[in-house]
């Protein structure tokens, strides 16, 4: 998998944010650094800190890349909805999970633990970072096992991007199980491609083979509530009903198992009246502090093809009555939502889209989840 980081400028940001003795205890584990200052950089880290860094740069270049590339993973784990899904891992392979301990050193622990829980959290944090699934729901089943229609469903692929005139390149897939989904990526990989690029290390052009290009995402839940979920992400409607139909015959045994009618479907007519907070009622636990609609697309009227677009972050409602605009017989278009969480850390808002009949930016993480359900409870969403 292509792993998208957080911003990682050098090893030294995350040493910083890291427990001297932990730290040491990684060096030691993967067997570098064994001659460094460890006794005086524990009692104290910041008058050292430039003297490891130096250090870590005298490694072998094999060894020392291997380590940052290590370290850059944990720094995507550190951050917030990565936390979340960290200590879902966690429970899954029933590591004890630490409240009190820093983000940086709660996973840099997990690491050194357990490898595979580590690589497990890093490819579902990254799976979480994409965006704009179509959703589809049926009753609840269990998908066939992997190995069974791990090579029906590349060629049903093969055959599905052959005539999209992709050409006869390597097609493959990449399979994750969580306990309560199952992640599918589907890349094309093109026969005997060569292009230019700039070496991110050396940073010379250089030829290099053409990397895999993802062509779709799929994530199936076997039961969400009283349903099953299958999510898509693919380059057009097309690929994504066809991807639909071919797991669905494949997984599941039956080809128009999410039949007509079991797409999301958007009810945009609720924000011709819906627009403040107080219409978005939530539950305390969730710890959500406000729900605000911030961004509204229309046409006044189903004749005409002007379209107006109103943006306020701070009250939307109250704009539209100073502009005078009547949203009676309004078609609206697309709204963006601003879901803010209660605390005070970086991510702890969430803007997203909605547009008709079914499309939105929402991903899969477990705010995401959490939205979605609230859709369905405002009324927005139909499942």
């Amino acid at each position: 998998m292509r792993y998208h980081y957080r911003s990682f400028n050098t090893p030294g940001s995350l040493f910083r944010r890291i427990s001297p003795n932990l730290l040491y205890e990684y060096f030691k584990s993967r067997k570098v650094l064994d001659d460094f200052a460890w006794d005086s950089y524990i009692k104290n880290k910041w008058h050292l800190m430039e003297d490891l860094v130096e250090e870590f740069y005298k490694m072998p270049v094999k060894k020392r890349e291997e380590i940052e590339e290590e370290l850059r993973q944990v720094n995507s784990l550190a951050g917030l909805s990565a936390q979340e899904t960290l200590e879902a891992v966690a429970m899954q392979f029933k590591l004890v999970w630490d409240d009190e301990m820093m983000p940086e050193d709660r996973t840099l622990t997990v690491l050194m633990e357990n490898k595979d829980a580590f690589l497990t959290a890093c490819n579902w944090a990254n799976l979480e970072d994409y965006e704009s699934f179509a959703d589809y729901v049926a009753k609840p089943k269990e998908p066939k096992e992997w190995s069974r229609i791990k090579q029906p469903l590349t060629d049903a692929w093969k055959l599905l991007l052959q005539s999209q005139s992709n050409g006869y390149g390597r097609v493959y897939i990449e399979h994750y199980t969580a306990t309560d989904r199952q992640a599918y990526l589907v890349y094309y990989e093109a026969p005997k491609t060569y292009i230019t690029r700039f070496d991110d290390r050396t940073d010379q052009p250089e030829e290099k083979a053409d990397k895999p290009v993802l062509e779709a995402l799929l994530i199936y839940y076997p039961k969400t509530g009283n349903l099953c979920k299958l999510k898509i992400k693919a380059k057009t409607d097309t690929i994504t009903e066809r991807a639909r139909d071919d797991y669905a015959k494949l997984a599941l045994g039956d080809e128009h198992y999410f039949a007509t009618g079991s797409e999301r479907i958007y009810d945009m007519n609720l924000f011709k009246k819906k627009l403040e907070p107080i219409d978005f009622p939530t539950d305390p636990a969730d710890r959500i502090s406000s729900v605000r609609v911030v961004t509204i697309r229309f046409k006044p009227d189903a004749l005409t093809k002007d379209i107006v677009e109103i943006t306020s972050v701070k009250g939307l409602k109250e704009r539209i009555r100073l502009l005078k605009l009547d949203l009676t017989t309004a078609v609206i278009k697309k709204v963006r939502l601003q879901v803010k969480f209660e605390g005070v850390q970086k991510g702890l808002v969430k803007s997203f889209n909605l547009s008709i009949p079914n499309k939105n930016t929402l991903g899969d993480s477990k705010k995401d989840r959490l939205i979605e359900g609230y859709l369905v409870k405002w009324g927005v969403a139909n499942r």
